[in-house]
């Protein structure tokens, strides 16, 4: 890869979360971002009451440079108090930089 380019990267889905809330579910929502570039961040919207959400977002993130790990974290939402950390999957440029990518689980 040349320094800057677009990567694209797909957030599926996600299966046996913990339960994080009371009714026995989450409120899951993934973040993702090349490690260390805070600016490269995106967010997943949230899927209500479920331990296997299905999100199916896709997202391009800039400035993306041989070397760059991605990281995935999947959060439970709490309204009014700090989101509970469910996972977290890091990436690294080997195993999605090359022709074709990367389609898997992590």
């Amino acid at each position: 890869s040349e320094p800057g380019c677009v990567l694209k990267v797909q957030v599926i889905s996600a299966k046996g979360l913990r339960a994080a809330d009371w009714n026995g579910k989450s409120d899951p929502f993934c973040v993702c971002e090349l490690t260390g570039k805070p600016d490269t961040k995106f967010q997943t919207k949230t899927i209500s009451k479920t331990l296997a959400p299905v999100w199916n977002e896709e997202k391009e993130i800039d400035d993306y440079e041989l070397g760059d790990c991605l990281e995935f974290r999947v959060y439970d939402y709490d309204l009014g108090s700090a989101n509970d950390l469910l996972g977290r999957a890091l990436l690294p440029c080997n195993a999605f930089d090359r022709e074709g990518g990367v389609v898997g689980e992590l």
